[in-house]
């Protein structure tokens, strides 16, 4: 089971997550919580530059198949030295 939830104010998403596994003819319960904070782009590609990579591409989630609006994967590399 999932729920998830996000602070616009905080710009922080959260998710919760309860896991079964089961283990002999036992069931084990584990919760789990992934917390992650979000940046606007153009601090992403700042960020980037000032720990050296260029070359910057940003994919939207949803042109790579992903139902999430609002999430982007960055694509770089290390500037030649």
């Amino acid at each position: 089971m999932a729920r998830s939830g996000f602070d616009a104010d905080e710009a922080i998403g959260r998710m919760d997550f309860t896991l079964m596994t089961r283990d002999g003819d036992l069931w084990k319960h584990t919760d789990v919580t992934l917390t992650q904070r979000s940046y606007p782009e153009a601090d992403v590609r700042s960020a980037l530059a000032a720990a050296g990579f260029d070359d910057v591409e940003v994919h939207d989630a949803r042109d790579i198949d992903m139902d999430e609006v609002g999430r982007s994967f960055f694509r770089c590399r290390m500037a030649p030295t």
